[in-house]
């Protein structure tokens, strides 16, 4: 039983069979994934009806909970959860949820606007600016949270003289994604036309696909004789592209609406088909899901009226307009203003715009006071109501925006963005960008008890940073300091000095307010140097709400007692909703962002009630005499009445199969089946096309399937060394020594780690370039050795699909390798030097230095770690992967295939004679008379054969009294292989490995002495990933059975994985 370990030994490493996919350490890991995809929804429960199925991306795990039971597309709703655990709810449309300028300017230019939004959660708009003599036409989108981008400029020029008409830009997207945007051209003639570009890659490029889009002549648009165009609509139908149009002629007076249809995407307009003629000013269009159209216009000062058609290019005069069109609001409201009578008469200065939601048809229009009124329809437009009612419907109720003031506010478009409604106005010169609805972690008072879909509460008066609040009939201002409007909001500033607005509208004990502020500078909290203060009295007892505000956090006072300190980075804005009932103050704030999904946290208050007499009063700014700078972005005060939010979440309607409801993220949802039913539960985990679990091979064999990183950043993948054990207890490794194998990888440095029960610590770096290293000179496309130093030999083709870092200096750039000689890299005369190519469609040669240092990155690399499982604790609880921060040629990390095991090594080793082929992978085909053609499929694959020619003597074995290996001389490793062992080993590796299980053969392991514990494998000859291929044959050559037989192990092939 003696140590008869060789200097040389051959090994394979057999994956540890419990580690697959669900071994990773979610906990522990900090990776991402490229190219999320929606999953596949799994309800947490037997017996549901309802199935719901996903579209889109999605960024994290998301549970939907079914809110209220019933038919999806009717009224059956949901909320949903992600993975911070806080349920969302649906804030109904009626309600201000947010506002910011989209554009903002100081000076005047701004002309016609519109939008549109796309299902993955991008907003595109194309606006018209005239600024100094320059007309310009510009795209811009916003994809979810992110920034407001130019798309493209599709106009930027000075004109020789004045246009007869601005150029009415507008935009919309067709059933096949591209996005279509289409505007009159400029001209001091009298004809104009559409000019219409295409974008098939969500705005990245763009084709102007016609300068003529309308047949015949276009549109007169003659000073004196012509039609001016006032407002103009873009809307998809049936994949028909419909422009909608309100003309009036300076002849004959009237708003006319025309609509000129393509059904050809947008290449071809039909010539002006009236829809009807007479008064129907401000018209807007939507496309219905049923396929009808419905348009909506005013038609007297007091009168707005609806009409649905069946398909574009009706006719809609006569009898039939009058038999379908329906009325939304009479005789209550005045929506614009007449000028003139009889045939020459027409309408001017209406405001409205509209949308479809949710199942619901919206409409909001503004009336002569300036004030917003919102109506819906649950029928396609048949019969409309205020968009908010209780059991009694008024006017109140049905207003979403009442700023109290004579601000401009016009030229509305609607669409629904990231499951919210969002209006564009012109306000302030500038386009401002109002939403309504969306989710929340809390929602707004209910009307009545259990409230239906549209009995939620709305604002009793709104500010936006359009104005300064005191130019509204309800707030005063006081103090020296300055309030000065910019693009995110109202900055004040002061200088041992005060500045603040005093509210006047309606106030009491019950009532709640959202606002939304930063500080720039100040950070006292002694009083309330900058605050939000609210003081309210019932007759029997006085409530006051003071909350102080600096950089660093906010306090909330009662005016005799602190009552909350709140730390909190108060230098970026700061969303605060404040529900107030007497004693009792329920304050919700979040750091502002445009995320859809609005993640509140909650502070509930007790207030000491005081005496009576201190009145109603509501101040906000620099409410005492202070040095500081704050902005404030909004300030809406609710109705009297309502202190404290609803008791349930209001759900987001399940939509009927085939419509989609975005979720977050990009994740649309549909459902079908029926019922709904209260309380059931869906998780959906997101799906990638570069998952992390792709390197695992019981998902994909083949290293070619990947996982990719989002960018270069560190990226750790833990898995735990058993699923269910976790990290409780340590598992031991089959063998002394840990094998790990990276496939398909391209990136150069990184960290195997091991988990000791409480933190990680290292137990190899790796580094995939260790020996393949030196300097370059590069000659056009190729790089050849430029000095002496530690030579190392490449053979031919070794280094193709491999990457080289090439740096000079600070310059550091990444090439792919696609060819190269065998050779010594080494600049001498005695030997043939390697030359590499690389590949220039990936990167352009006068990018690369000249000259420096080369490291070369394989794209597979092995690692062997001697665990010395005899010293300390043995067995292990998890590995990990770390990969540095680091250039990549493609900006992301990959690997294809993880293979952890440990190393089994073969006692005796198979006899000489191994056989290396390799085949190709090719589909050939010869003619008759000798014409051969092929078409490569892959890049073929390597088969290793070996065999024990000689008989293996197993008495050893069989006696329990044999000689042994093992792999280091370290203190506390153990002996690694059992001399006699092998028939018996690799009759149970074939069986355990059934063909479908991978291996890494090493056809050399060096022993070590200690310092080489850890070995690496980065040459393409030095280790294979492969699978054992037909059956293992052991043939008796002498002896009895079970006692002293000698076998032969006939051969055994290893292939190659691709």
């Amino acid at each position: 039983m003696s140590n008869t370990t060789p200097n040389n030994m051959r090994g394979l490493i057999v994956p540890t069979q419990s580690i697959s996919q669900q071994n990773i350490w979610e906990a522990q890991s900090n990776f991402t994934q490229s190219n999320p995809r929606a999953g596949i929804p799994s309800p947490a429960q037997d017996g549901t009806s309802l199935v719901v199925t996903c579209a889109g991306t999605q960024g994290e795990t998301i549970k939907i909970h079914t809110n209220e039971g019933g038919v999806p597309g009717e009224n059956a709703s949901f909320t949903w959860e992600g993975e911070n655990g806080t349920k969302l709810g649906k804030d109904h449309d009626n309600l201000l949820t947010d506002f910011k300028y989209w554009k903002f300017t100081s000076s005047p230019g701004y002309e016609d606007f519109d939008c549109v939004s796309d299902s993955d959660g991008t907003i595109y708009t194309v606006s018209e600016l005239i600024v100094g003599g320059i007309y310009n036409i510009v795209c811009h989108s916003q994809k979810q949270n992110g920034t407001v981008d130019t798309k493209k400029t599709f106009f930027a020029s000075s004109l020789s003289s004045s246009p007869n008409t601005t150029a009415k830009p507008m935009i919309t997207i067709l059933n096949d994604g591209s996005i279509i945007v289409a505007y009159f051209n400029y001209t001091s003639g009298t004809q104009v036309n559409l000019v219409v570009w295409r974008s098939f890659d969500r705005g990245s490029n763009w084709q102007q696909i016609t300068k003529r889009g309308i047949k015949g002549n276009g549109i007169n648009v003659d000073p004196s004789t012509g039609r001016i165009i006032l407002k103009s609509n873009l809307i998809v139908s049936n994949n028909n592209v419909i422009c909608v149009l309100e003309l009036r002629s300076l002849t004959t007076g009237g708003n006319n609406i025309a609509v000129l249809i393509s059904r050809d995407g947008g290449t071809t307009f039909t010539d002006n088909v009236g829809l009807a003629v007479g008064l129907h000013h401000s018209v807007t269009a939507v496309a219905l899901p049923n396929g009808t159209i419905n348009y909506v216009y005013l038609d007297g000062t007091q009168s707005l009226k609806s009409l649905t058609v069946p398909y574009p290019g009706i006719r809609a005069d006569g009898g039939w307009k009058t038999e379908h069109e329906k009325t939304i609001s009479t005789g209550t409201l005045t929506f614009c203003a007449q000028v003139g009578s009889g045939l020459t008469a027409y309408l001017q200065n209406g405001d409205i715009t509209s949308w479809y939601h949710e199942g619901y048809l919206y409409v909001i229009a503004k009336d002569t006071n300036n004030k917003i009124i919102g109506f819906l329809s649950e029928d396609d437009g048949e019969t409309w109501q205020y968009i908010a009612t209780e059991f009694v419907s008024t006017v109140a109720l049905g207003t979403v925006f009442q700023p109290n003031s004579t601000t401009v506010l016009e030229k509305f478009k609607a669409t629904v963005w990231e499951g919210r409604s969002v209006v564009f106005i012109k306000t302030n010169l500038s386009i401002g960008l109002f939403y309504f609805g969306g989710f929340s972690s809390f929602s707004f008072p209910g009307l009545v008890d259990q409230p239906d879909r549209f009995q939620y509460s709305n604002w009793d008066s709104n500010w936006v940073p359009n104005a300064t609040p005191d130019v509204s009939s309800v707030y005063t201002t006081t103090g020296s300091g300055t309030g000065t409007i910019l693009s995110d909001g109202l900055r004040i500033n002061t200088s041992t000095t005060q500045k603040f607005y005093t509210y006047s509208g309606s106030q009491a004990e019950k009532q709640y307010l959202r606002w939304k502020m930063k500080v720039t500078t100040g950070n006292d909290l002694t009083t309330h140097y900058i605050g939000m203060l609210k003081s309210t009295d019932d007759s029997l007892n006085s409530y006051q709400v003071n909350i102080r505000f600096g950089t660093s956090g906010f306090l909330v006072h009662d005016g005799t007692a602190l009552i909350t300190n709140v730390s909190q980075d108060m230098t970026s804005f700061i969303e605060f909703v404040m529900f107030h009932d007497k004693t009792k103050v329920q304050l919700y704030y979040r750091v502002w962002d445009e995320k859809q999904g609005k993640v509140w946290t909650k502070l509930d208050l007790t207030i000491n009630a005081q005496a009576t007499g201190a009145g109603n009063s509501l101040r906000w700014g620099h409410t005492a005499s202070f040095t500081a700078q704050s902005t404030w972005a909004e300030f809406h005060v609710g109705p009297i009445g309502l202190g404290k939010p609803n008791d349930e979440l209001r759900g987001s309607r399940y939509p009927a199969f085939g419509t989609f409801r975005y979720v977050d993220n990009g994740l649309l949802l549909t459902a079908k089946e029926s019922p709904a039913r209260n309380g059931e539960e869906y998780k959906i985990k997101p799906r990638y096309d570069y998952s992390v679990e792709n390197i695992f091979y019981q998902v994909s064999l083949s290293p070619r399937v990947v996982w990719r990183s989002t960018n270069t950043n560190l990226n750790f993948i833990p898995v735990f060394l058993d699923s269910v054990v976790k990290e409780s207890a340590r598992n031991l490794g089959l063998t002394d020594v840990l094998g790990i194998h990276l496939s398909n990888i391209n990136w150069r440095t990184g960290k195997l780690k091991a988990w000791n029960g409480a933190s990680w610590s290292t137990l190899a770096t790796i580094d995939t370039s260790s020996g393949l290293s030196g300097t370059f000179e590069r000659v056009g496309s190729t790089l050849q050795p430029n000095a002496a130093g530690t030579d190392f030999y490449l053979h031919y083709d070794e280094c193709r699909d491999w990457r080289a870092e090439l740096t000079s200096g600070e310059t550091t750039v990444v090439v792919k390798i696609i060819q190269n000689s065998e050779g010594v890299w080494g600049n001498q005369g005695t030997s043939k030097r390697s030359i590499l190519s690389f590949d220039t469609s990936l990167t352009d040669p006068s990018t690369i230095p000249t000259s420096g240092t080369i490291k070369l990155i394989p794209d597979r690399i092995t690692i062997i770690h001697e665990l010395l499982s005899s010293s300390g604790t043995p067995g292990e609880y998890a590995l990990g992967i770390e990969i540095d921060n680091q250039t990549t040629l493609e900006g992301y990390h990959q690997i294809g295939s993880l293979v952890i095991g440990n190393v089994l090594f073969m006692a005796p080793q198979y006899q000489r004679g191994r056989n290396v082929s390799y085949s190709p992978n090719l589909q050939s085909a010869e003619s008759l008379d000798g014409m051969f053609t092929a078409r490569k499929l892959s890049e073929g694959r390597r088969t290793v054969s070996i065999a024990w020619t000689e008989p293996i003597d197993t008495r050893t074995i069989m006696g329990i009294n044999m000689d042994y290996w093992q792999f280091s001389t370290t203190a506390g490793s153990q002996p690694v292989a059992n001399y006699g062992d092998s028939p018996f080993q690799m009759l149970g590796l074939v069986k355990y490995l059934a063909g479908e299980t991978p291996i890494v053969y090493l056809p050399q392991i060096k022993k070590s002495t200690g310092s080489n514990d850890t070995q690496v494998f980065n040459r393409y000859h030095n280790h294979l990933l492969g699978r054992t291929v037909g059956a293992v044959t052991l043939e008796s050559v002498l002896g009895e059975e079970q006692e002293d037989e000698m076998f032969r192990i006939a051969t055994i092939n290893i292939e190659e994985i691709e």
